[in-house]
């Protein structure tokens, strides 16, 4: 198996980033971040998984060190990268996806996508912070004017307060977070020629609203 310093680098525009790297590992945890967010939200993780749990995370275009590039404007270009980013990274160990807001929806598609092309997929698929894929967004929030964005964002908690009032450092943060909440909100789930709704279940599915037929089983953390 890969030892934390094996893992390949960028997959397209994702870079990946080992939160808790393990010489032997007995499960990979791939962490998908909420909108505008990246590795950062999963530093701690570490201290609360047994020692042979492997904490494995990403960064975008628009954010960190990739801060001049452009953030993705499309689900197809995302996903594509995404599964490329897992691919890489399988090396036979077991491993899971646990997606945070946006990030479960992301966690969701990329599930899907590896299933369409015949790969290995995760054990398990946890979901938390989001709506069912097949739900609409309701609200459009990406044509919000700034103040009223920034004042949503606030609500979210997911930018600190210091952040928002900064003006040079919210014109870094913003860019990322529109684009993400814009793709959130043009997202479409289809299933075979169908928008929303389910085909028929094709796996072992726990009793949650956001369970899908395309995760091998599907878990809500509230």
């Amino acid at each position: 198996m890969l030892s934390s310093a094996e893992l390949p680098g960028l997959a397209g525009g994702v870079e990946p980033v080992v939160i808790a790297g393990r010489e032997d590992v007995a499960l990979r945890l791939f962490a998908f971040p909420h909108a505008g967010g990246n590795h950062n939200s999963f530093q701690t993780w570490a201290s609360g998984l047994p020692g042979d749990v492997e904490v494995i995370s990403y960064s975008l275009p628009g954010r960190g060190r990739q801060q001049d590039e452009p953030p993705y404007q499309e689900w197809q270009s995302l996903i594509g990268d995404l599964v490329d980013f897992v691919r890489l990274h399988d090396d036979g160990a077991p491993f899971a996806f646990f997606g945070h807001s946006f990030g479960a929806l992301v966690a969701f598609e990329v599930c899907r996508q590896l299933r369409l092309e015949n790969r290995r997929g995760p054990a398990v698929l946890f979901v938390s912070a989001h709506r069912a894929p097949h739900l609409s967004p309701g609200e459009q929030k990406r044509f919000l004017p700034q103040e009223r964005f920034i004042g949503l964002v606030r609500e979210w908690g997911l930018v600190p307060e210091e952040l928002l009032a900064d003006d040079e450092l919210l014109q870094l943060v913003l860019p990322p977070l529109r684009a993400d909440v814009t793709l959130d909100e043009e997202y479409r789930c289809r299933t075979g020629g169908r928008s929303g709704g389910r085909e028929r279940p094709a796996a072992r599915e726990t009793a949650t609203s956001s369970s899908t037929e395309s995760a091998p089983v599907s878990k809500t953390v509230h």
